[in-house]
């Protein structure tokens, strides 16, 4: 089994062990900070990565770190993904986490890289068609890319829409000489 399906068993798990015991609020929370701080420290998901100090090492190290700051069960969790020996996925899992329980409450994340910054207009007008394209309520995380030209490129799930004058005009091209 390939790693972002067993990220995603464990996402899985959490999420309804989560809504089994009443404490999804609390451990959705818990997610979201854990995802805060991974992200703010390579280091940190370095040594969760590392093979030679996996299993107690990390369980250890994850517990000094969030033992008394996180929920019961989200301490828990924790424990087990680092004596499984699944602290590398701990990053996606958490990712997972948040997707399924985005999806469960009819939310959906679209990734937008943008060669310019959108203005609120341009946002809002985006979110109300990819909301009717997905059905469901759009969150946007917006990315400046200046190497995406001109347009953007919007990620939803696993499909990606390429609205940039380059694909544009290479459409154009394919068109117009028939291929």
């Amino acid at each position: 089994m390939d790693a972002a399906a067993v990220a995603r068993r464990y996402a899985l798990t959490l999420l309804e062990t989560a809504e089994e015991q009443g404490s999804f609020p609390q451990v959705a929370r818990d997610v979201e900070g854990l995802r805060v701080t991974l992200a703010a420290s390579p280091e940190l998901v370095a040594f969760l990565g590392n093979p030679l100090l996996a299993g107690e090492g990390h369980a250890r190290a994850l517990e000094a770190l969030f033992g008394d700051k996180v929920q019961p069960l989200t301490r828990d969790f924790l424990r087990l993904v680092a004596t499984r020996r699944r602290g590398s996925l701990l990053p996606a899992i958490l990712a997972g986490f948040t997707e399924l329980a985005e999806e469960r409450a009819g939310k959906v994340t679209a990734r937008v890289r943008s060669a310019v910054p959108l203005n609120a207009l341009q946002a809002d007008r985006l979110r109300e068609r990819l909301g009717a394209f997905t059905g469901r309520q759009v969150e946007l995380e917006i990315e400046v890319d200046p190497a995406v030209g001109s347009g953007a490129v919007v990620q939803v799930g696993d499909t990606i829409i390429d609205g940039t004058v380059a694909t544009r005009l290479e459409r154009l091209r394919r068109r117009l000489i028939g291929v």
